[in-house]
Protein backbone atom coordinates (compact mmCIF):
# COMPACT_ATOMS: atom_id res chain seq x y z
CA UNK A 1 0.00 0.00 0.00
CA UNK A 2 2.75 2.42 0.95
CA UNK A 3 4.66 1.61 -2.21
CA UNK A 4 1.57 2.28 -4.33
CA UNK A 5 0.86 5.63 -2.63
CA UNK A 6 4.43 6.86 -3.04
CA UNK A 7 4.43 5.87 -6.70
CA UNK A 8 1.13 7.63 -7.30
CA UNK A 9 2.36 10.83 -5.61
CA UNK A 10 5.50 10.84 -7.74
CA UNK A 11 3.53 10.38 -10.97
CA UNK A 12 0.93 13.02 -10.05
CA UNK A 13 3.76 15.48 -9.35
CA UNK A 14 5.03 15.10 -12.89
CA UNK A 15 1.74 15.17 -14.78
CA UNK A 16 1.00 18.92 -14.25
CA UNK A 17 4.55 19.85 -15.25
CA UNK A 18 4.44 17.82 -18.45
CA UNK A 19 0.96 19.11 -19.22
CA UNK A 20 2.15 22.69 -18.82
CA UNK A 21 5.15 21.97 -21.05
CA UNK A 22 2.94 20.52 -23.79
CA UNK A 23 0.73 23.61 -23.64
CA UNK A 24 3.84 25.76 -23.98
CA UNK A 25 4.85 23.80 -27.07
CA UNK A 26 1.49 24.28 -28.77
CA UNK A 27 1.20 27.98 -27.89
CA UNK A 28 4.40 28.72 -29.83
CA UNK A 29 2.37 28.06 -33.00
CA UNK A 30 4.88 26.18 -35.14
CA UNK A 31 2.68 26.19 -38.24
CA UNK A 32 2.30 29.97 -38.38
CA UNK A 33 5.97 30.51 -37.60
CA UNK A 34 7.06 28.20 -40.40
CA UNK A 35 4.60 29.86 -42.77
CA UNK A 36 5.98 33.31 -41.98
CA UNK A 37 9.51 31.92 -42.36
CA UNK A 38 8.74 30.75 -45.91
CA UNK A 39 6.90 33.94 -46.86
CA UNK A 40 9.18 36.61 -45.39
CA UNK A 41 12.43 34.75 -44.77
CA UNK A 42 12.49 35.80 -41.12
CA UNK A 43 13.40 33.52 -38.23
CA UNK A 44 11.06 34.46 -35.39
CA UNK A 45 11.72 33.96 -31.70
CA UNK A 46 8.60 31.80 -31.40
CA UNK A 47 10.07 29.28 -33.82
CA UNK A 48 13.35 29.19 -31.93
CA UNK A 49 11.51 28.81 -28.62
CA UNK A 50 9.40 25.98 -29.98
CA UNK A 51 12.43 24.16 -31.37
CA UNK A 52 14.24 24.39 -28.07
CA UNK A 53 11.07 23.28 -26.24
CA UNK A 54 10.82 20.13 -28.39
CA UNK A 55 14.37 19.10 -27.49
CA UNK A 56 13.80 19.76 -23.81
CA UNK A 57 10.49 17.89 -23.77
CA UNK A 58 12.07 14.87 -25.44
CA UNK A 59 14.66 14.73 -22.66
CA UNK A 60 12.02 15.26 -19.94
CA UNK A 61 9.67 12.64 -21.40
CA UNK A 62 12.43 10.09 -21.70
CA UNK A 63 13.45 10.60 -18.08
CA UNK A 64 9.80 10.40 -16.97
CA UNK A 65 9.17 7.13 -18.81
CA UNK A 66 12.33 5.45 -17.54
CA UNK A 67 11.80 6.51 -13.94
CA UNK A 68 8.07 5.68 -14.02
CA UNK A 69 8.90 2.18 -15.19
CA UNK A 70 11.33 1.65 -12.33
CA UNK A 71 8.84 3.06 -9.79
CA UNK A 72 5.91 0.95 -11.05
CA UNK A 73 7.94 -2.27 -10.91
CA UNK A 74 9.95 -1.73 -7.74
CA UNK A 75 8.20 1.10 -5.92
CA UNK A 76 9.93 4.34 -5.03
CA UNK A 77 12.31 2.85 -2.46
CA UNK A 78 12.97 -0.21 -4.59
CA UNK A 79 13.55 1.95 -7.68
CA UNK A 80 16.17 3.94 -5.79
CA UNK A 81 17.90 0.72 -4.78
CA UNK A 82 17.62 -0.68 -8.30
CA UNK A 83 18.96 2.51 -9.85
CA UNK A 84 21.51 2.89 -7.05
CA UNK A 85 19.86 5.94 -5.58
CA UNK A 86 21.98 8.66 -7.06
CA UNK A 87 21.15 7.68 -10.65
CA UNK A 88 17.41 7.93 -10.04
CA UNK A 89 17.72 11.26 -8.24
CA UNK A 90 19.95 12.57 -10.98
CA UNK A 91 17.52 11.57 -13.73
CA UNK A 92 14.67 13.16 -11.86
CA UNK A 93 16.58 16.43 -11.45
CA UNK A 94 17.44 16.44 -15.16
CA UNK A 95 13.80 16.02 -16.07
CA UNK A 96 12.63 18.73 -13.68
CA UNK A 97 15.34 21.10 -14.91
CA UNK A 98 14.21 20.47 -18.50
CA UNK A 99 10.60 21.27 -17.72
CA UNK A 100 11.55 24.38 -15.77
CA UNK A 101 13.69 25.50 -18.73
CA UNK A 102 10.65 25.31 -20.99
CA UNK A 103 8.64 27.44 -18.57
CA UNK A 104 11.44 30.02 -18.31
CA UNK A 105 11.79 30.24 -22.08
CA UNK A 106 8.13 31.02 -22.56
CA UNK A 107 7.96 33.27 -19.54
CA UNK A 108 10.57 35.56 -21.06
CA UNK A 109 8.99 35.59 -24.51
CA UNK A 110 8.56 39.01 -26.07
CA UNK A 111 5.51 40.48 -27.70
CA UNK A 112 4.83 39.96 -31.40
CA UNK A 113 5.83 43.50 -32.54
CA UNK A 114 9.06 43.27 -30.59
CA UNK A 115 9.85 39.84 -32.09
CA UNK A 116 9.27 41.15 -35.59
CA UNK A 117 11.57 44.10 -34.87
CA UNK A 118 14.44 42.04 -33.47
CA UNK A 119 14.23 38.94 -35.68
CA UNK A 120 17.15 38.59 -38.14
CA UNK A 121 16.49 38.15 -41.84
CA UNK A 122 17.77 35.00 -43.55
CA UNK A 123 19.64 37.10 -46.13
CA UNK A 124 21.35 38.94 -43.28
CA UNK A 125 22.39 35.65 -41.69
CA UNK A 126 23.73 34.45 -45.04
CA UNK A 127 25.61 37.71 -45.47
CA UNK A 128 27.26 37.35 -42.08
CA UNK A 129 28.39 33.81 -42.89
CA UNK A 130 29.73 34.86 -46.29
CA UNK A 131 31.63 37.80 -44.82
CA UNK A 132 33.12 35.57 -42.12
CA UNK A 133 34.37 33.09 -44.73
CA UNK A 134 35.98 35.84 -46.82
CA UNK A 135 37.68 37.49 -43.84
CA UNK A 136 38.96 34.12 -42.59
CA UNK A 137 40.42 33.44 -46.03
CA UNK A 138 42.17 36.83 -46.06
CA UNK A 139 43.71 36.21 -42.64
CA UNK A 140 44.92 32.79 -43.80
CA UNK A 141 46.63 34.38 -46.81
CA UNK A 142 48.26 37.01 -44.59
CA UNK A 143 49.53 34.29 -42.27
CA UNK A 144 51.05 32.41 -45.20
CA UNK A 145 52.77 35.61 -46.40
CA UNK A 146 54.09 36.17 -42.91
CA UNK A 147 55.70 32.73 -42.78
CA UNK A 148 57.56 33.38 -46.05
CA UNK A 149 59.37 36.31 -44.36
CA UNK A 150 60.91 37.77 -47.49
CA UNK A 151 61.06 41.50 -48.35
CA UNK A 152 60.97 40.47 -52.01
CA UNK A 153 57.52 38.94 -51.47
CA UNK A 154 55.68 41.67 -49.60
CA UNK A 155 51.89 42.02 -49.86
CA UNK A 156 50.88 44.99 -51.97
CA UNK A 157 48.93 47.89 -50.53
CA UNK A 158 45.26 47.43 -51.23
CA UNK A 159 43.56 49.87 -53.57
CA UNK A 160 40.94 52.20 -52.07
CA UNK A 161 38.19 50.11 -53.71
CA UNK A 162 39.47 46.91 -52.09
CA UNK A 163 39.83 48.64 -48.72
CA UNK A 164 36.21 49.76 -48.99
CA UNK A 165 35.15 46.17 -49.82
CA UNK A 166 37.10 44.78 -46.87
CA UNK A 167 35.59 47.26 -44.43
CA UNK A 168 32.12 46.52 -45.83
CA UNK A 169 32.66 42.87 -44.90
CA UNK A 170 33.87 43.86 -41.43
CA UNK A 171 30.78 46.00 -40.84
CA UNK A 172 28.30 43.42 -42.15
CA UNK A 173 26.75 43.08 -38.69
CA UNK A 174 25.76 46.75 -38.82
CA UNK A 175 24.83 46.88 -42.49
CA UNK A 176 22.74 44.64 -44.70
CA UNK A 177 25.07 42.75 -47.05
CA UNK A 178 23.37 42.04 -50.38
CA UNK A 179 24.93 39.08 -52.16
CA UNK A 180 24.97 40.47 -55.69
CA UNK A 181 27.16 39.80 -58.78
CA UNK A 182 28.72 43.23 -58.23
CA UNK A 183 29.76 42.31 -54.69
CA UNK A 184 31.11 38.99 -55.94
CA UNK A 185 33.30 40.83 -58.46
CA UNK A 186 34.53 43.20 -55.74
CA UNK A 187 35.41 40.30 -53.44
CA UNK A 188 37.25 38.58 -56.31
CA UNK A 189 39.36 41.70 -56.90
CA UNK A 190 40.02 41.88 -53.16
CA UNK A 191 41.28 38.29 -53.16
CA UNK A 192 43.55 38.98 -56.12
CA UNK A 193 45.13 42.01 -54.44
CA UNK A 194 45.57 40.25 -51.10
CA UNK A 195 47.38 37.37 -52.81
CA UNK A 196 49.61 39.68 -54.90
CA UNK A 197 53.22 40.11 -53.77
CA UNK A 198 55.90 42.62 -54.71
CA UNK A 199 59.26 43.85 -53.53
CA UNK A 200 59.13 46.16 -50.53
CA UNK A 201 58.29 49.71 -51.58
CA UNK A 202 59.13 52.35 -48.97
CA UNK A 203 57.96 55.94 -48.73
CA UNK A 204 60.78 58.45 -49.09
CA UNK A 205 61.23 60.02 -45.67
CA UNK A 206 64.35 61.77 -44.37
CA UNK A 207 64.63 60.06 -41.00
CA UNK A 208 67.63 62.21 -40.04
CA UNK A 209 65.43 65.33 -39.98
CA UNK A 210 62.63 63.82 -37.94
CA UNK A 211 61.04 65.81 -35.11
CA UNK A 212 58.43 63.22 -34.16
CA UNK A 213 58.76 59.44 -34.15
CA UNK A 214 55.70 57.17 -34.29
CA UNK A 215 56.53 53.78 -32.76
CA UNK A 216 54.45 51.04 -34.36
CA UNK A 217 56.21 47.94 -32.99
CA UNK A 218 54.18 47.39 -29.84
CA UNK A 219 51.40 49.65 -28.65
CA UNK A 220 51.63 52.83 -30.78
CA UNK A 221 53.57 55.64 -29.10
CA UNK A 222 54.40 59.11 -30.40
CA UNK A 223 57.49 60.90 -29.06
CA UNK A 224 59.82 63.72 -30.01
CA UNK A 225 63.62 63.79 -30.19
CA UNK A 226 64.06 64.25 -26.44
CA UNK A 227 61.70 61.42 -25.51
CA UNK A 228 58.56 63.38 -24.60
CA UNK A 229 55.44 61.30 -25.33
CA UNK A 230 52.30 62.73 -26.88
CA UNK A 231 49.00 62.37 -25.02
CA UNK A 232 45.84 61.77 -27.02
CA UNK A 233 42.40 62.45 -25.63
CA UNK A 234 40.77 60.37 -28.36
CA UNK A 235 42.04 56.93 -29.32
CA UNK A 236 40.98 57.54 -32.91
CA UNK A 237 43.46 60.42 -33.17
CA UNK A 238 46.38 58.07 -32.45
CA UNK A 239 44.96 55.53 -34.90
CA UNK A 240 44.67 58.22 -37.58
CA UNK A 241 48.33 59.15 -37.15
CA UNK A 242 49.44 55.52 -37.48
CA UNK A 243 47.37 55.21 -40.65
CA UNK A 244 48.85 58.39 -42.14
CA UNK A 245 52.49 57.41 -41.59
CA UNK A 246 51.83 54.08 -43.34
CA UNK A 247 49.82 55.53 -46.24
CA UNK A 248 51.67 58.64 -47.37
CA UNK A 249 50.68 57.98 -50.96
CA UNK A 250 46.99 58.53 -50.20
CA UNK A 251 46.79 60.98 -47.30
CA UNK A 252 43.15 61.93 -47.82
CA UNK A 253 40.29 62.29 -45.39
CA UNK A 254 38.00 60.04 -47.39
CA UNK A 255 40.59 57.23 -47.56
CA UNK A 256 41.27 57.39 -43.81
CA UNK A 257 37.56 57.37 -42.95
CA UNK A 258 36.94 54.37 -45.20
CA UNK A 259 39.80 52.39 -43.67
CA UNK A 260 39.27 53.25 -39.99
CA UNK A 261 35.50 53.33 -39.55
CA UNK A 262 33.28 50.26 -39.90
CA UNK A 263 30.27 52.51 -40.40
CA UNK A 264 29.73 56.01 -41.71
CA UNK A 265 31.66 58.68 -39.82
CA UNK A 266 30.19 62.18 -39.70
CA UNK A 267 32.23 65.23 -40.72
CA UNK A 268 31.99 66.63 -37.20
CA UNK A 269 33.36 63.44 -35.63
CA UNK A 270 36.29 63.27 -38.03
CA UNK A 271 37.07 66.98 -37.56
CA UNK A 272 37.19 66.43 -33.80
CA UNK A 273 39.65 63.56 -34.25
CA UNK A 274 41.87 65.66 -36.54
CA UNK A 275 41.82 68.55 -34.08
CA UNK A 276 42.92 66.29 -31.22
CA UNK A 277 45.72 64.88 -33.38
CA UNK A 278 46.92 68.38 -34.27
CA UNK A 279 46.82 69.42 -30.59
CA UNK A 280 48.83 66.36 -29.45
CA UNK A 281 51.48 66.92 -32.13
CA UNK A 282 51.73 70.59 -31.21
CA UNK A 283 52.47 69.73 -27.56
CA UNK A 284 55.60 67.71 -28.40
CA UNK A 285 56.81 69.75 -31.38
CA UNK A 286 57.20 73.14 -29.70
CA UNK A 287 53.79 74.34 -30.88
CA UNK A 288 54.48 73.59 -34.57
CA UNK A 289 51.19 71.75 -35.07
CA UNK A 290 50.43 73.63 -38.30
CA UNK A 291 53.75 72.44 -39.66
CA UNK A 292 53.22 68.81 -38.57
CA UNK A 293 49.65 68.60 -39.87
CA UNK A 294 48.78 71.68 -41.97
CA UNK A 295 45.21 72.96 -41.96
CA UNK A 296 43.44 72.34 -45.26
CA UNK A 297 39.92 72.95 -46.55
CA UNK A 298 39.96 70.06 -48.99
CA UNK A 299 40.07 66.26 -48.89
CA UNK A 300 43.84 66.34 -48.50
CA UNK A 301 45.33 65.57 -45.09
CA UNK A 302 49.08 66.11 -45.55
CA UNK A 303 51.47 64.87 -42.86
CA UNK A 304 54.80 66.62 -42.42
CA UNK A 305 57.94 64.85 -43.62
CA UNK A 306 59.40 65.60 -40.18
CA UNK A 307 57.16 62.86 -38.78
CA UNK A 308 58.27 59.30 -39.44
CA UNK A 309 57.71 55.85 -37.98
CA UNK A 310 60.09 53.32 -36.50
CA UNK A 311 59.23 51.20 -39.54
CA UNK A 312 60.68 53.90 -41.85
CA UNK A 313 63.67 54.09 -39.55
CA UNK A 314 64.25 50.32 -39.64
CA UNK A 315 63.92 50.10 -43.43
CA UNK A 316 66.45 52.83 -44.12
CA UNK A 317 68.93 51.62 -41.49
CA UNK A 318 68.61 48.09 -42.89
CA UNK A 319 69.43 49.33 -46.39
CA UNK A 320 72.46 51.15 -45.04
CA UNK A 321 73.59 48.01 -43.20
CA UNK A 322 73.27 45.85 -46.33
CA UNK A 323 75.42 48.26 -48.33
CA UNK A 324 78.02 48.81 -45.58
CA UNK A 325 77.70 46.42 -42.60
CA UNK A 326 80.50 47.92 -40.52
CA UNK A 327 79.26 51.50 -40.69
CA UNK A 328 75.59 50.57 -40.59
CA UNK A 329 75.85 48.12 -37.70
CA UNK A 330 75.14 50.57 -34.86
CA UNK A 331 72.17 52.21 -36.59
CA UNK A 332 70.38 48.97 -37.45
CA UNK A 333 71.03 47.60 -33.96
CA UNK A 334 69.46 50.73 -32.48
CA UNK A 335 66.44 50.28 -34.74
CA UNK A 336 66.06 46.62 -33.75
CA UNK A 337 66.21 47.55 -30.07
CA UNK A 338 63.07 49.61 -30.67
CA UNK A 339 61.10 46.46 -31.58
CA UNK A 340 59.06 46.09 -28.39
CA UNK A 341 56.30 43.73 -29.50
CA UNK A 342 54.08 42.81 -32.44
CA UNK A 343 52.91 45.83 -34.46
CA UNK A 344 49.87 47.59 -32.98
CA UNK A 345 49.89 45.27 -29.95
CA UNK A 346 47.07 46.05 -27.52
CA UNK A 347 44.89 47.80 -30.09
CA UNK A 348 41.79 46.66 -31.95
CA UNK A 349 42.70 48.17 -35.34
CA UNK A 350 41.23 46.05 -38.13
CA UNK A 351 42.74 47.75 -41.19
CA UNK A 352 46.44 46.75 -40.62
CA UNK A 353 45.64 43.04 -40.87
CA UNK A 354 43.40 43.48 -43.90
CA UNK A 355 45.58 45.80 -45.99
CA UNK A 356 48.81 43.96 -45.15
CA UNK A 357 50.45 46.63 -42.97
CA UNK A 358 51.03 44.23 -40.08
CA UNK A 359 52.57 41.66 -42.42
CA UNK A 360 54.91 44.23 -44.01
CA UNK A 361 56.13 45.44 -40.62
CA UNK A 362 56.73 41.95 -39.25
CA UNK A 363 58.44 40.61 -42.38
CA UNK A 364 60.75 43.62 -42.59
CA UNK A 365 61.84 43.31 -38.96
CA UNK A 366 62.33 39.53 -39.24
CA UNK A 367 64.43 39.96 -42.41
CA UNK A 368 66.60 42.59 -40.72
CA UNK A 369 67.03 40.37 -37.66
CA UNK A 370 68.11 37.44 -39.85
CA UNK A 371 70.62 39.53 -41.79
CA UNK A 372 72.19 41.13 -38.73
CA UNK A 373 72.29 37.86 -36.78
CA UNK A 374 73.94 35.99 -39.66
CA UNK A 375 76.55 38.73 -40.09
CA UNK A 376 77.16 38.84 -36.33
CA UNK A 377 77.61 35.05 -36.23
CA UNK A 378 80.22 35.18 -38.99
CA UNK A 379 82.07 38.11 -37.40
CA UNK A 380 81.84 37.05 -33.77
CA UNK A 381 79.78 40.09 -32.74
CA UNK A 382 78.03 38.67 -29.68
CA UNK A 383 76.07 41.82 -28.75
CA UNK A 384 74.66 42.25 -32.25
CA UNK A 385 73.75 38.56 -32.39
CA UNK A 386 71.80 38.61 -29.14
CA UNK A 387 70.01 41.91 -29.85
CA UNK A 388 68.96 40.88 -33.36
CA UNK A 389 67.78 37.39 -32.40
CA UNK A 390 65.87 38.75 -29.40
CA UNK A 391 64.10 41.34 -31.57
CA UNK A 392 63.17 38.75 -34.18
CA UNK A 393 61.89 36.25 -31.65
CA UNK A 394 59.65 38.90 -30.09
CA UNK A 395 57.77 38.99 -33.37
CA UNK A 396 58.04 35.34 -34.37
CA UNK A 397 58.89 33.21 -31.32
CA UNK A 398 59.07 29.97 -33.29
CA UNK A 399 61.52 31.14 -35.98
CA UNK A 400 63.84 28.18 -36.45
CA UNK A 401 66.80 30.06 -37.93
CA UNK A 402 66.91 32.65 -35.16
CA UNK A 403 66.50 29.98 -32.48
CA UNK A 404 69.32 27.98 -34.05
CA UNK A 405 71.65 31.00 -34.05
CA UNK A 406 70.77 31.86 -30.47
CA UNK A 407 71.21 28.29 -29.22
CA UNK A 408 74.51 27.83 -31.03
CA UNK A 409 75.85 30.95 -29.33
CA UNK A 410 74.63 29.78 -25.92
CA UNK A 411 76.14 26.34 -26.51
CA UNK A 412 79.53 27.84 -27.30
CA UNK A 413 79.42 29.94 -24.17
Amino acid sequence: MRRTVLSLVWVLTWIPLLYKSVLVLFTTDFGESVKRLLESGRVEDSLVTGTVSVGILIVAARVFVEVSHLVSVHGLAGAMREARGRTLVGLTLVGLASVVSVLRITGSSRSEPEMQRQSPHIEQVTGLLSASVVLARIRMLRHAQLLEASPEKMPVRLSPESVETAMLLVSTEDKKLELTPELNARVTRLYEEVDTKEQLVVDTVDVNRRMVLVRLYGYPLVENNVGNTATFRKARALELLTWLVLNRDRMRRSAARTAMWDMNCTDATFSTVVSDLRRALGEISAGASDECLPITFSDELPLSEFICSDFDLLVQKRQKFLSDPLNGRDDVISALQGVRDLPFAGTNYSWPDLDGSTTRLVVTAIAAAHEVATWAEDNGDIDALMISTTAGLRLLPGDRDLLKLQRSHLARR
